[in-house]
């Protein structure tokens, strides 16, 4: 066990459930920005604070989140009077409410460097292998982290990185998390601009938390041809397109997805996208003749796929409409990495 350790991890693409009753499944693709990074060292008593750059959810914000896994860390292993003796900083977060993923990586990442550094804590040699996870011996991990509960893509994602598609088939046993169905690595050409709203996050539609968990209450059921047929154009179409390198199929088949999977929640978002404001700028990507063109989970960040750096970079040069900023990522192949601090 170590005294200090940095975990950085990136962001996820989500390109939509099968289902929207458990166990939900789908689909989606770590990339290289934004970043998320955490670092951990003991202490004489748990704290937690972040820096002031590239911190876009304020610090109180923050440390709800961390004193919350911490308290839940403390419970699992008999410890409530005691949080664990661990200094978390939160040296950068990708941006909240924008469909990136960012609470499943922060929260995965500040619940792991906890049980790295912390001397109350078990060792956590199930995360050694960045290929899987012993869900048996993870789960302290998982339920500190809180999160998968509907979507695995993230979690899977930041151990492996890669394409995941999860929840195809039925979990093993009483697991806390969808079965890991397929882990692809994408063409490294390819890139991907992502289109993030100007204006703060509570004035784009963000759907998070209660809310979320409101809108998926009053969703009606999906009938079995519904799931069936997204189930089809994943396994037949979208990993087929990976596997061979087909540019042109794959943003054909990750476009027609993300469509019907938004089908899915029409009558709690207004339509296969998140509202009028993400609806026109799809549709105007589309119109432009652009492809692999979606909206990430809840949006309102839109993703545009690439074949290579000179396409993405003409993109962001030709982009003209100020009230979207464009950042251009990279598809990341690999999990979080952990770097022992001296």
């Amino acid at each position: 066990m170590t005294n200090h350790v940095r975990i950085t991890t990136g962001a996820r693409l989500h390109f939509g459930l099968l289902d929207v009753a458990a166990p939900f499944g789908g689909c989606g693709v770590m990339i290289d920005r934004p970043n998320t990074i955490v670092t951990a060292r003991r202490a004489s008593e748990f704290s937690c604070t972040a820096s002031a750059d590239g911190c876009e959810q304020g610090s109180r914000g923050h440390l709800q989140r961390a004193t919350a896994i911490a308290q839940r860390i403390a419970h699992q292993i008999d410890s409530p009077a005691r949080l664990p003796p661990v200094h978390v900083e939160i040296m950068d977060a990708a941006p909240s409410h924008t469909g990136l993923g960012s609470g499943t990586q922060l929260s995965l990442a500040i619940a792991e460097s906890i049980l790295r550094v912390s001397p109350d804590t078990p060792s956590p040699q199930w995360v050694a292998d960045t290929a899987g996870i012993s869900l048996a011996d993870g789960e302290i991990w998982l339920r500190a982290a809180d999160r998968g509960r509907r979507s695995a893509v993230g979690t899977h994602g930041y151990l492996a990185g890669g394409f995941i598609a999860e929840g195809l088939t039925p979990s093993r046993g009483n697991s806390l998390l969808n079965t890991l169905d397929t882990r692809l690595e994408m063409p490294p050409a390819w890139r991907v601009s992502l289109l993030l709203p100007v204006a703060d996050p509570g004035q784009t539609g963000t759907v998070s938390g209660d809310q979320e968990q409101a809108k998926f209450d009053a969703l009606p059921t999906v009938g079995a041809g519904q799931r069936a047929a997204l189930a089809d154009i994943l396994t037949t179409q979208i990993l087929p397109a990976i596997q061979s390198a087909d540019f042109n199929a794959f943003c054909a088949a990750t476009t027609e997805y993300n469509y019907r999977s938004g089908e899915l929640f029409a009558s709690v978002q207004g339509g296969a996208y998140n509202g009028e404001p993400t609806t026109r700028l799809v549709t105007h990507l589309r119109s432009e003749g652009y492809t692999g063109v979606g909206q990430s989970s809840w949006g309102p960040g839109v993703f545009v796929w690439h074949p290579d750096d000179t396409s993405a970079l003409a993109f962001h040069e030709n982009w003209n409409r100020p009230e979207y900023r464009v950042l251009t990522a990279r598809p990341q192949s690999t999990g979080r990495t952990v770097d022992t601090i001296q």
